[in-house]
């Protein structure tokens, strides 16, 4: 059934669209892309085929709402005699006169009344290659926090919640480095509290579409277990690993969601115990 449900959400999330957009950098380069996702800092792109990750300080204008996808101009400016200005793309050029579609609308410009030399028209071809990249430019920290349901054969159904850190510079390559610090309660016969530190490093498994990322985590630490029961009560130390697979494909300008299903394995003398179950939260990009 969970497996079912799974296939479902991926499928609704492989067919939403990506949002169109008109990018213009100062040098009056233009171009029709795709908005994958953006953050506080970056916007990524898509353009003909390719991802590009563009800083915001990077770009003179960004208009949402402009159609079309996968086409390139270039705004020009030109300085008439009356010391009057006009900006927009060039549409048509003969001996006399070029014809300039403005925001305005089309404006028909006699070469005689130009001052100066005309600006190059020439469009661009492509996004400079610099801005190829998969990654964000800047580095982001990310803190978060979560909630769970956790269920163990043993121990019954739990009551969890935690926070975790992200540090930006704890990161090699595509893998990021973490912490997680979760409290679990359990109540069947006895009253269980642990507190699971755990040291992790997590992998991003993204497609294309912004909504399609996922990601792994594998870690380990130690658990503060404790409880209390009509036997008796006592504490320890445990050893302690995690697996996780998880989604986090909703993001609103800094803010970002993840749910996953997640295992906790506890290192006893009696044994293991697995603690399996779901996790929600919601994360900020610093």
């Amino acid at each position: 059934m969970i497996i079912k449900i799974f296939i479902n959400l991926f499928i609704i999330l492989c067919s939403l669209p990506l949002f169109p957009a008109e990018i213009v950098f100062p040098s009056g380069d233009a171009f029709l892309v795709e908005i994958v996702s953006e953050d506080a800092k970056v916007y990524r792109v898509k353009y003909k085929e390719a991802l590009y990750t563009i800083p915001k300080s990077d770009l003179d204008k960004v208009d949402l709402l402009k159609p079309g996808r996968d086409r390139s101009y270039k705004y020009l400016q030109f300085t008439l005699k009356d010391g009057s200005k006009i900006k927009g793309v060039l549409a048509e050029e003969n001996k006399k006169e070029f014809i300039i579609q403005s925001e305005l609308g089309f404006v028909t410009i006699d070469k005689s009344r130009i001052q100066g030399e005309v600006p190059e028209s020439q469009k661009p071809d492509s996004i400079d290659p610099k801005y190829s990249f998969s990654e964000p430019l800047v580095p982001e920290t990310k803190i978060g926090i979560f909630g769970s349901v956790l269920g163990s054969s043993g121990l019954g159904i739990s009551r969890s919640a935690g926070l975790y850190i992200e540090p930006a510079y704890f990161k090699y390559s595509k893998f990021q480095f973490g912490y997680k610090l979760e409290y679990d309660t359990f109540q069947k016969t006895s009253r269980y509290e642990m507190y699971h530190n755990l040291f992790y490093v997590q992998y991003p498994i993204t497609f294309t579409n912004p909504w399609l990322d996922f990601y792994l985590q594998l870690g380990g630490g130690l658990s503060s277990v404790s409880f209390k029961g009509e036997n008796g009560n006592g504490s320890g130390i445990e050893g302690a690993f995690l697996l996780e697979a998880g989604w986090q494909g909703w993001k609103w300008k800094n803010l970002y969601s993840r749910v996953s299903l997640k295992s906790i394995g506890l290192k006893e003398t009696s044994g293991m115990i697995f603690l399996n179950g779901v996790e929600i939260g919601i994360g900020i990009r610093l």
